[in-house]
């Protein structure tokens, strides 16, 4: 949350006139989104990252509380990412790309040298389409052993990380004289599903949103590592689309005129 602290410097040193309404959000970038959208991550790992980050919160929050005394803070909520509805088939693939240009010391971060076979596996599975076992008989035990239990962790983690978020935004804003404004993104329009309200990947696992062409120039202009531009150039993956935003803004408004 440095960052945000930041902003909020910058509001405060920059406004003419001090505001009406603040809006917050923050949370997921101190838990580390890989934790949640990679595969064989610890649920109970995230499930103490995520609880964690309530002392932040509340310090960031007592300190907007105390540059911005009269405003009214509104802390946003989160969504689950990946549901049962998500067809998880382009976010295993940008994993499995993600990862094999990843550095040695990106891959110790996030302790997931062990489980890039199983990765690639996976990915291999989903780009190849069925297999002939699959045509013949019906079913494919492989596809259910490594695709769908890697889906049935994503879904676990997004439970997780949804769940305890709101839990912590929720016991915070009560005790600053905040309000919370928790989106209402049902589980059909999760990430990857047939009407996302968050930004996916297309076919060819490039990024969804209006603003990708600007994004990848001023990602040219730092200069970055490969593994840096594949990531950056994707920055909007899970992110709120337009129905998304819709959704935050309906949340904002109900949070308000309580």
């Amino acid at each position: 949350m440095p960052f945000t602290i930041r902003q909020v410097d910058k509001a405060r040193n920059e406004l003419d006139a001090p505001p009406d309404i603040v809006i917050v959000d923050g949370g997921i970038n101190d838990v580390n989104v890989y934790n949640i959208v990679l595969p064989f991550k610890s649920r109970h790992m995230l499930l103490a990252r995520t609880q964690s980050t309530a002392s932040a919160l509340e310090c960031l929050l007592g300190y907007v509380r105390a540059c911005f005394p009269n405003a009214r803070i509104v802390v946003t909520g989160y969504y689950r990412i990946v549901t049962a509805a998500s067809d998880v088939g382009r976010l295993l693939r940008h994993t499995r790309d993600l990862l094999e240009i990843a550095p040695d010391y990106a891959l110790r971060k996030f302790n997931l040298t062990a489980f890039l076979p199983q990765i690639r596996f996976a990915a291999s599975i989903v780009e190849h389409g069925p297999s002939a076992h699959e045509l013949l008989v019906g079913g494919n035990p492989i596809d259910d052993l490594f695709v769908g239990e890697a889906k049935k962790r994503l879904i676990e983690l997004s439970e997780v990380f949804e769940g305890t978020m709101n839990e912590v935004i929720r016991s915070v804003v009560a005790k600053v004289g905040a309000v919370a404004a928790i989106p209402d993104i049902p589980d059909m329009n999760a990430a990857f599903t047939d009407d996302p309200f968050l930004w996916g990947l297309t076919d060819d696992l490039g990024p969804e949103d209006e603003v990708a062409d600007a994004r990848r120039q001023l990602v040219a202009q730092r200069k970055p590592s490969v593994f840096e531009q594949f990531a950056w150039e994707r920055a909007s993956l899970g992110h709120p689309n337009v129905k998304g935003a819709e959704a935050y803004a309906r949340a904002i408004l109900k949070a308000l005129a309580q």
